[in-house]
């Protein structure tokens, strides 16, 4: 399977899941932050780097929702064995979200 089809089908497992994906751009202060998991307002959302290659963005998708119970949920077998070679994790400071044409201010 190609990347750009793995990342639409993780997209769909997480909306499957009742998870956002959110695609913002993160600052580079400290280090390169591809995105990750966590949590605003008590709600898991998923952010992904969007200046990140489209593997670091499958990669964060797949850590993300592999943390979740995906045992009622339907996976196609190419994406089921390639989710069960991700480890789990992957997170994010929602201090590094800049908003859409600012690279300066946090949201």
């Amino acid at each position: 399977m190609d990347d750009p089809l793995i990342l639409e089908q993780l997209e769909g497992v997480a909306e499957g899941l009742g998870i956002e994906v959110r695609y913002e751009t993160l600052r580079k202060e400290t280090r390169y932050n591809p995105g990750g998991l966590c949590r605003i307002r008590g709600v898991p959302v998923i952010i992904v780097n969007r200046k990140s290659p489209i593997q670091d963005q499958v990669q964060v998708l797949a850590a993300a929702v592999k943390r979740f119970d995906l045992s009622g949920v339907y996976l196609r077998p190419g994406l089921r064995d390639f989710l069960d070679r991700i480890a789990p994790g992957g997170t994010v400071d929602v201090d590094e979200i800049v908003e859409e044409g600012d690279d300066e201010a946090a949201v």
